[in-house]
């Protein structure tokens, strides 16, 4: 069993560095919304698709709470089913 540990270790050390490069990439991604107030639901969308990807491992949290919080702005719904995903992963 310590041998697939070890095995394994250097596969989920390197995910875990490819996450956090993802994290201000897609930072920048969500501050570029915000700050043009784009009412692209489809490219919001896929960014908070994104952002639950990474946020899952413990990446990006902040960046999709404050693009939800816009999502709500323009589409409540979408923004409840976000709001559903994180609740129900972060029980």
């Amino acid at each position: 069993m310590e041998e697939l540990i070890d095995d394994l270790l250097p596969a989920i050390k390197n995910l875990q560095r490819l996450l956090a490069e993802q994290e201000p990439i897609l930072r920048n991604r969500v501050n570029e919304i915000l700050a043009q107030r784009s009412e692209d639901i489809n490219e919001i969308d896929h960014l908070m698709d994104d952002l639950f990807t990474i946020m899952r491992h413990g990446f990006g949290i902040e960046d999709f709470k404050r693009l939800k919080d816009y999502l709500a702005t323009l589409d409540p719904d979408a923004a409840d089913f976000y709001q559903h995903e994180f609740e129900e992963w972060f029980k």
